[in-house]
């Protein structure tokens, strides 16, 4: 499943590659919408590690543990990607 932000969804279109449902790859909008990502593995604690909301380290080490997923940044950087990114590391995404 790909998650895909910025400017990788144009390139992707130019190029007439098929993205969607379909093609379990999804186009968020911009970087910061990465979050988006990181929310839908975080509720795989909850739905499939039986964790209870509001338990932060329980759900971080299942990320870790049991979640592969990373953010693969390109191109410059600015304060709101890299706090978007610092969140993505918080969770266990690196």
């Amino acid at each position: 499943m790909l998650f895909l932000c910025d400017e990788i969804i144009e390139q992707l279109l130019e190029e007439n590659v098929k993205i969607g449902e379909d093609y379990i790859a999804f186009p968020l909008g911009n970087f910061t919408q990465v979050i988006h990502a990181v929310n839908y593995a975080f509720r795989a604690g909850l739905a499939f590690g039986g964790i209870p909301a509001g338990e932060r380290e329980q759900h971080r080490d299942y990320q870790r543990r049991r979640v592969r997923a990373f953010v693969l940044h390109l191109g410059e950087l600015d304060d709101v990607k890299v706090a978007a990114e610092m969140g993505a590391i918080f969770m266990g995404f690196p």
